[in-house]
């Protein structure tokens, strides 16, 4: 339990965050991709520290022994299984949502907006992605024609 409280606190304050206050330094649109991104680093650590161990990737929940009787896994093998699967498909959820936010341009525009973000946050936080910083560099240009 304590396990899916530590994963999942940073979503909480993170919602709390984004829902922001009326008149509150919190809620704008520029804090979105920034939010995402914390998200994303948080679960691929997460993926990385509960990853699943080589004996719980080959095994399923009943197998046979050597002898030929049915056996069932440790619970708690199971239990890490289950924790590591939960944790990936969170992930993969998250990833999802967040390359929606790609067909909008209203979110690379307002971090490139926003005075203390500009172009910076996307060359350090995209490194190594220099396509998708040229792609929102386009669309951010396409918005601002408009």
């Amino acid at each position: 339990m304590v396990q899916y409280h530590k994963i999942l606190r940073p979503f909480k304050t993170a919602t709390l965050h984004l829902q922001g206050q009326i008149g509150g330094r919190t809620g704008a649109i520029w804090q979105v991709l920034p939010v995402f991104e914390r998200l994303l680093s948080h679960l691929e650590d997460q993926r990385y520290i509960h990853r699943p161990l080589e004996s719980q990737k080959m095994r399923s929940n009943i197998s046979n022994d050597r002898e030929g009787r049915e056996s069932r896994e440790p619970s708690y093998l199971a239990a890490e299984r289950h924790f590591s699967t939960n944790n990936n498909l969170g992930w993969q959820k998250l990833d999802e949502y967040y390359a929606r936010l790609d067909q909008s341009p209203i979110f690379c525009a307002a971090v490139v907006l926003h005075p203390h973000q500009k172009w910076r946050w996307f060359e350090k936080h995209w490194t190594g992605r220099k396509g998708r910083i040229d792609q929102a560099k386009l669309s951010f240009e396409q918005l601002w024609r408009v």
